[in-house]
């Protein structure tokens, strides 16, 4: 499989989409990245980031007060 990025005009977005859409079924998968804010504070940048990510920081962790005080101990 292999990856296009598209820069598409707002006038002829809903086309284009449509016409992606529609090749679903031949394989086609769609990820929309949306434009981010300028604006938007850094809390709210790395919950979008954390959000939108598959990396699981704490998964691992199964007691986490046993954790903590494993880690105070080294």
């Amino acid at each position: 499989m292999r990856t296009v990025r598209l820069s598409i005009k707002d006038s002829i977005y809903h086309n284009v989409i449509f016409l992606l859409e529609s090749l679903k079924e031949k394989g086609v998968e769609i990820e929309e990245i949306k434009p981010t804010s300028v604006a938007m504070s850094k809390k709210e940048s790395l919950k979008h980031f954390l959000n939108s990510s598959d990396v699981k920081p704490f998964e691992d962790i199964g007691d986490p007060i046993e954790w903590q005080h494993s880690i105070r101990n080294e």
